[in-house]
């Protein structure tokens, strides 16, 4: 479990609701990564994977703005 923005997160719709969608910024979304990557050592996988629940433009910025290192084959087969 997760605390941003004063929220527990811990479901897929929790990782969706309060946290993707609550940041504001690049700046915000990589202190999100930061936190997350020390709780969870897939965390980059996993955000790539939620990205592919929003349209290819947002996938794309989710990706940029939160610094997605590692890939799932979800979202490389969505991008082919």
């Amino acid at each position: 479990m997760m605390i941003w923005k004063g929220e527990k997160i811990v479901t897929i719709k929790d990782f969706l609701t309060k946290g993707i969608n609550r940041c504001e910024c690049q700046e915000e979304a990589k202190t999100f990564m930061k936190l997350y990557r020390t709780e969870n050592p897939r965390a980059d996988e996993n955000i790539d994977f939620m990205s592919c629940y929003y349209t290819t433009e947002e996938m794309l910025r989710i990706k940029n703005w939160f610094g997605i290192e590692k890939q799932s084959y979800a979202s490389q087969a969505l991008l082919a």
